[in-house]
């Protein structure tokens, strides 16, 4: 299954899989190739930025706050954008799982916050989840933006489009090199 491969383009692949399936192989080969291409296109322009701002991601849930590890796809996808995850030093492929209190004392500073969220999302509510969320710079900065993924097919684009994502998360962290931000489809910033 594609949310089991550990890069975004490996996920992506699985449209060939569809394809095959669906007999139209040649039709998901061109899709992928450009797929792969546009990624790449990204990758190599983020490549050459020497800040790589701090991403921390989502919120606490019942107890726990999620956040990419360093060996996982939503790591290197925010790696390829330009920037780089609170937890960049674990290697394993999944999620960190954190208290509350880990995520506050390890990204309190961090540059940037993305959050998925089912449903409209405002500043009073994430103050309103915790008071604390105020404390952080991104939260402070103004650099924090959400996807409503109820609306957004954030979750619907993510496996055979990474591509997609990929320039939304680079033109929020590095505008400088992406500044047509009406590209930018899945974030907004949260007001």
């Amino acid at each position: 299954p594609d949310y089991l491969e550990p890069s975004p383009l490996g996920r992506a692949e699985w449209i060939l899989f569809a394809g095959a399936l669906a007999d139209k192989l040649d039709m998901a080969k061109t899709i992928y190739k450009n797929v792969v291409h546009e990624y790449e296109t990204i990758k190599a322009k983020t490549a050459q930025c020497q800040f790589r701002p701090e991403v921390i991601t989502d919120m606490e849930y019942s107890g726990l706050w999620a956040q990419p590890s360093g060996g996982s796809y939503a790591a290197q996808m925010i790696g390829d954008a330009g920037g780089r995850v609170l937890f960049s030093d674990d290697p394993s492929t999944g999620s960190v799982n954190s208290d509350y209190a880990a995520v506050y004392d390890k990204g309190i500073n961090s540059d940037f916050w993305l959050i998925r969220s089912f449903g409209a999302l405002d500043r009073t509510k994430i103050i309103s989840s915790n008071q604390l969320n105020g404390d952080f710079k991104a939260f402070k900065e103004g650099k924090l933006y959400y996807t409503d993924t109820s609306t957004s097919g954030f979750y619907d684009d993510i496996a055979f489009h990474p591509e997609r994502i990929l320039y939304d998360s680079a033109a929020i962290l590095h505008p400088e090199i992406f500044p047509d931000k009406s590209r930018i489809h899945y974030f907004h910033p949260v007001r």
